[in-house]
């Protein structure tokens, strides 16, 4: 994320293109799914709210409005977009992403 706001995250799909359509894995190459974000208003100091303005899995990280919350003891971050919470691990997390 540049000082802007503006963003962009990947996450596994587990499922490979050569099994399926986009969005897939290629080893090596793409991790599967991909969204740009932007966050418009830090609302608290490990809080914000922003906007996905791609997403390529929709139904896992829907385009719209994100909340978004970081925990700076797991280095984690709990996206919330419409009904569906998802977290990305930062590069400072132990392994114990998602508690």
């Amino acid at each position: 994320m540049d000082r802007s706001g503006l963003g962009y995250i990947d996450w596994r799909t587990y499922v490979s293109c050569s099994d399926a359509p986009p969005p897939c894995e290629q080893p090596g190459v793409t991790a599967g799914g991909e969204a740009i974000i932007v966050v418009t208003k830090q609302t608290a100091p490990d809080a914000a709210v922003g906007r996905a303005i791609t997403s390529t899995q929709p139904s896992w990280l829907p385009v719209g409005i994100l909340r978004f919350q970081w925990n700076p003891r797991t280095d984690v971050m709990t996206i919330v977009g419409g009904s569906e919470t998802v977290t990305f691990c930062g590069p400072k997390n132990s392994g114990t992403c998602g508690l």
